[in-house]
C-alpha cells in the first residue's frame, strides 16, 4: 500500500426499479473520474440488490478532490438511487476527507502493511 493512499469500500442496496438509472449514473461518474489526478481504482459491482464500489486515491489531496467533485455532480441523484450500508476507509484519512467519509456512517481500518504497484 503507497503510505498517502486512502482507499474505501462503499456497499448499497439498491431497488430494482432504480437499477438502470443507477447503470446510467455509473457510467457519468466513471468517465468523470477518470479524469482525475490520482484516482488509481475506481470499480463498481453490482449483485442482485447490493452495490460495491471500490475506489483507490493516491493520497489524501486526490481522495478530496474527488469526493468535492462527488458531491458538486452525483451525489444528490446516487443517495436518491441507493441507500448506503456500509462505508470502510483504509489508509490514513485526514479531517477533511474524514468529514466527506462520515456522512456514509465510514469505519476507518488503519492499513499496517501491503503494497499497491
Amino acid at each position: 500500500m503507497k503510505e498517502n493512499s486512502i482507499m474505501y469500500l462503499v456497499e448499497a442496496k439498491v431497488d430494482e426499479k432504480d437499477l438502470s438509472s443507477l447503470r446510467e449514473l455509473i457510467k457519468k461518474m466513471v468517465d468523470h473520474t477518470r479524469e482525475e489526478e490520482g484516482a488509481l481504482t475506481y470499480h463498481w459491482s453490482i449483485k442482485g440488490n447490493t452495490v460495491h464500489t471500490i475506489e483507490h486515491y493516491r493520497d489524501n489531496e486526490a481522495a478530496k478532490i474527488h469526493l468535492a467533485d462527488f458531491t458538486q455532480h452525483f451525489a444528490k441523484d446516487y443517495m436518491d438511487l441507493v441507500e448506503v450500508t456500509a462505508c470502510t476507509v483504509y489508509g490514513r484519512p485526514n479531517t477533511e476527507v474524514k468529514t466527506v467519509l462520515d456522512g456514509f456512517e465510514a469505519v476507518y481500518r488503519e492499513t499496517i502493511d501491503g503494497f499497491v504497484k
